[in-house]
């Protein structure tokens, strides 16, 4: 199979002197759930096989520059075996510019904690919440940090996305989201001489309405030493635009009334596969509002050692295929009507898996580079997962729109059938115990 490399850093200076910066990069959901691994320098690689949808939160990466920059160079490589099918690329999602932050002074501690949040925002659309801690000190510091929502917010499970330098460490979260307002990291590591940033998303509840919301200050608890003893400190965060001593508040604007519920999806497959075997898969939609969405779209990708088994069929007019490879298909600008009955909408289609000697195998890094610097891989004798993955998305510029499809993706990942790991995950598989 193939593997994704990507190599990320800025310049400023002058001309044919430039000073080069790598940004810091951070996951968009847990490091285990995501499609790649963060390194150092500014590169992450791809992992096994896992894949995703353009908007789908394991396969997205953030990037961001605490240093002013005048250009930014993305060096994409891979590796591994190719194959005819295959189908690779990377997506730039939006960019912000923004002036350069500048962090409050630091207490005795030699800490500093800054609180961002947008000034105003839509009802509709989810709040993210950026967080940097600056350690003046030249050692790392053990910090536990916490905040708590207000009524009307409530955090997004898993949302929260920490430095990838800061992942060196065990930290521990809280079980944040739904009716559990606060949000606790126990035993952050905020390195030396650097700031560690880290975001988390919120929503606002159904029933949340328009107006200004005090999300209050975040706070940080540590040790510290003081005329040579060790003792308990805390810190209360500064806002981002309002600075020390005041609160975040937040204005949302429109109205309950201007919000849909989220369109709900599902994939259903085989559990495992088998070489030679067409495997049927179909997707499930649900619109449960009271209103037909427009200028939808539906993108389907799968790995590179599947075919498409022509036709796709729905329940829904989906209008022409569009092919953007051999392992991309998508629909565009159709419909999603109101649910009728209790059945949810379906789209199903197949896809072959090729003979054995054509399956991929897993490919491992071992941890060296290439003279350009590339990370080397070296290939085993384990067949690589399989995996199905889809993303509806709306089209329509509204923003509410927009936010009914926030979810609506999903990922099917599938182990080779009579494989280790497939005979453990498989209550249906029994094996066989030997005779004494």
């Amino acid at each position: 199979g193939i593997y994704e490399n990507v190599e990320i850093w800025g310049t400023s200076g002058t001309p044919g002197d430039p000073q080069k910066y790598y940004p810091k990069l951070s996951y968009a959901t847990t490091p285990q759930a995501s499609s790649y691994v963060i390194k150092p320098e500014g590169t992450a690689s791809g992992l096994r096989n896992k894949s995703g949808a353009y908007s789908n939160p394991n396969g997205i990466m953030h990037v961001r520059f605490d240093y002013a920059v005048d250009s930014i160079y993305i060096k994409y490589t891979l590796t591994g075996t190719p194959s005819s099918n295959a189908g690779t690329g990377i997506g730039i999602g939006p960019i912000t510019f923004s002036c350069p932050i500048v962090m409050p002074p630091v207490n005795e501690a030699g800490l500093s904690l800054l609180k961002e949040a947008p000034d105003s925002i839509s009802l509709c659309k989810e709040v993210t919440f950026t967080y940097r801690i600056y350690n003046a000190n030249c050692d790392p510091k053990l910090v536990n940090f916490n905040d708590t929502l207000p009524t009307g917010l409530s955090w997004v499970p898993n949302s929260l996305s920490v430095d990838a330098a800061s992942q060196s460490g065990t930290y521990a979260v809280n079980a944040y989201g739904g009716s559990v307002k606060a949000l606790k990291i126990t035993d952050l590591i905020a390195l030396g001489g650097t700031t560690t940033t880290f975001t988390i998303k919120a929503t606002f509840d159904d029933n949340a309405l328009g107006g200004k919301y005090n999300t209050g200050y975040a706070d940080i608890a540590y040790r510290y030493f003081k005329d040579g003893v060790e003792i308990d400190g805390a810190l209360q965060s500064c806002d981002r635009f309002l600075g020390c001593g005041s609160e975040t508040f937040i204005v949302a604007t429109g109205s309950p009334a201007d919000r849909y519920k989220p369109i709900i999806t599902s994939i259903i497959g085989p559990s495992c596969f088998s070489p030679n075997e067409v495997l049927t898969f179909k997707i499930n939609v649900s619109n449960l509002n009271l209103t037909t969405f427009s200028n939808v779209a539906l993108n389907i990708d799968f790995t590179d050692s599947l075919t498409l088994v022509p036709p796709i069929t729905s329940d829904l007019t989906l209008g022409t295929l569009i092919q953007n490879s051999l392992v991309s298909y998508s629909f565009e600008g159709f419909s999603i009507p109101q649910d009728v009955g209790t059945d949810p909408y379906t789209i199903t289609f197949k896809v072959k898996v090729p003979a054995k000697a054509h399956l991929k195998h897993v490919w491992v890094d071992t941890g060296n580079v290439d003279a350009d610097g590339n990370p080397i891989f070296e290939e085993t004798d384990e067949i690589e997962d399989l995996a199905v993955d889809f993303e509806f998305r709306s089209e329509s510029p509204d923003d509410c729109q927009q936010a009914a499809f926030t979810n609506a993706s999903g990922i099917k990942e599938l182990p080779l059938c009579g494989s280790k790991f497939n005979i453990i995950i498989n209550k249906n598989i029994t094996v066989p115990k030997k005779r004494l």
